[in-house]
């Protein structure tokens, strides 16, 4: 989860194409969902992402073959540096000894200024 997120900071999509599964969905704090290829291509651009801190995190592990991952993620975002600050959801799936994501779904916790 954490090499996700770091290379989501980076836009480095080529890790992220490695850590996607090909059915991945993604639920936005604005309630869009975006299928893989979509959600890459947003990744892509120019991240306006510091300060990427992720707690809380809480791991239900189902067999060997997936896990649903909770915890809270808080970031500066855009020129201004606003800080926002989400609840996830990642559901990853075991593929042949690869995790991958295959969901995610991130609400607001507070107010965005």
């Amino acid at each position: 989860m954490y090499q996700f997120s770091n290379a989501w900071g980076m836009s480095d999509t080529a890790t992220l194409s490695k850590l996607l599964a090909s059915e991945y969905r993604h639920s936005d704090v604005f309630g869009e969902i975006q299928h893989r290829n979509e959600w890459l291509n947003f990744a892509s651009k120019k991240s306006e992402i510091a300060g990427l801190e992720i707690t809380d995190v809480e791991i239900l592990m189902y067999y060997d073959s997936m896990a649903v991952i909770t915890g809270t993620m808080t970031y500066l975002f855009g020129p201004e540096k606003i800080n926002q600050d989400l609840r996830f959801t990642q559901i990853f799936g075991n593929y042949d000894g690869q995790w991958k994501r295959t969901a995610f779904q991130g609400t607001y916790i507070k107010t965005v200024k």
